[in-house]
């Protein structure tokens, strides 16, 4: 006796799931493509490595607190347009 047996709307469910699926990132289908990151992201977080290491040898906490925030806007700039997501919604 399957699940579909005791329950009748499984069946309905399970259709409606396959229409409009959810995708999170450890599910299976959830796609990344790094041919989709511009230039200028990684651009951006070639500049934040810089800054980073430039602040680190200098002692400068100014400067590693720049890298740091540059580096998390182009972590998100290039995650969102691995996702193929434009920005705008």
């Amino acid at each position: 006796m399957g699940v579909a047996a005791l329950d009748p709307s499984y069946n309905s469910r399970r259709t409606a799931d396959r229409r409009n699926p959810v995708r999170t990132p450890l599910q299976p289908g959830f796609a990344v493509n790094l041919r989709e990151i511009s230039s200028s992201a990684i651009a951006l977080l070639l500049a934040a490595a810089f800054l980073i290491a430039v602040g680190t040898y200098t002692g400068n906490g100014g400067f590693q607190l720049a890298g740091a925030l540059v580096l998390v806007v182009g972590g998100l700039l290039a995650f969102n347009q691995a996702r193929g997501r434009s920005g705008t919604d």
